[in-house]
């Protein structure tokens, strides 16, 4: 599932934005619950707002902001 949102990201942004808020989401919420979250459709919908999020800062260069 993380493939084709990755997909589906590319498709309007470039790869390492969208590694980027990946990356950021998996550190806010865990790599496990990230997983499990990709891994379930009902609860797939959580995942986009939380990516969404990331990818401006990602886009602007911020990519370290958070830490």
């Amino acid at each position: 599932m993380k493939a084709q949102l990755i997909d589906q990201c590319t498709q309007e942004l470039p790869e390492q934005v969208c590694s980027c808020a990946f990356d950021k989401l998996e550190k806010q919420i865990g790599k496990d619950e990230l997983d499990r979250r990709l891994s379930s459709p009902e609860r797939l919908f959580e995942v986009t707002p939380l990516l969404t999020s990331n990818l401006e800062p990602c886009y602007y260069g911020e990519g370290n902001a958070g830490r």
